[in-house]
């Protein structure tokens, strides 16, 4: 069964990759972010529970398969019925892993990744704690690696630059106690972020290297 899942993994990376690569880097890194800031807001979990966390980071965006390949590579701005089509990923996403049985403790990452803490987010337009927590956790590593990743239509962003637009948005798009953790670990976030930008990243798609993440939170515990 293990077997079988990690193989179903791959499929989905490998359909990932083929409709845009840099999607399916993105999700590499937001896995490894994600088990690590919810190993520091949340230091009781085992190593179990970082690996199911790892799993939904990766499957965030995996409804993204469901959409053409043009439309996720566009250097152009989107139009508004682009933007509606992509805002359609999460509920593809989640309607995908609802199916899979061994995936389904990634719904509530997959389909509330892009909600507001004030409400104004998509698809439920959820507020404040009654976003899954885990989501609200994933909203802002995801944020943190769309700015400081390549995108076709803008130049990455720095750490730091990317780190001011999200306390910029603290309350509003984020969950203020979530960024302020974030914020205060920012040596280890920094850290974590040249460990995946590097040319040996510490975490991929088949076997997640959990003690990069597991001696990063140990170390921000202290």
């Amino acid at each position: 069964m293990e077997n079988t899942d990690t193989s179903l993994l791959e499929v989905l990376r490998l359909a990932m990759s083929a409709v845009d690569p840099n999607t399916a880097l993105h999700c590499d890194r937001v896995a490894a972010y994600l088990a690590w800031l919810a190993s520091v807001v949340c230091q009781d979990l085992s190593e179990e529970e970082l690996h199911l966390l790892w799993e939904s980071g990766w499957l965030h965006d995996v409804g993204k398969i469901c959409l053409a390949p043009t439309l996720l590579r566009s250097s152009k701005r989107l139009t508004h019925d682009e933007m509606a089509t992509i805002r359609t990923h999460p509920e593809r996403g989640a309607a995908l892993v609802s199916q899979m049985p061994r995936f389904c403790h990634a719904v509530p990452v997959v389909l509330h990744h892009h909600e507001r803490y004030d409400g104004d987010g998509y698809p439920m337009g959820l507020v404040g704690e009654a976003i899954p927590l885990f989501a609200r956790i994933a909203s802002v590593v995801d944020a943190f690696d769309a700015m400081t990743g390549c995108r076709p239509y803008r130049t990455k962003a720095s750490p730091e630059v990317a780190m001011q637009e999200i306390i910029a948005n603290i309350g509003s798009q984020f969950d203020p106690l979530i960024v302020n953790i974030f914020v205060r670990e920012f040596h280890h976030v920094r850290h974590l972020y040249h460990q995946l930008h590097s040319a040996n990243p510490p975490t991929n798609w088949n076997e997640p290297n959990l003690d990069v993440v597991q001696n990063l939170a140990v170390t921000a515990a202290k």
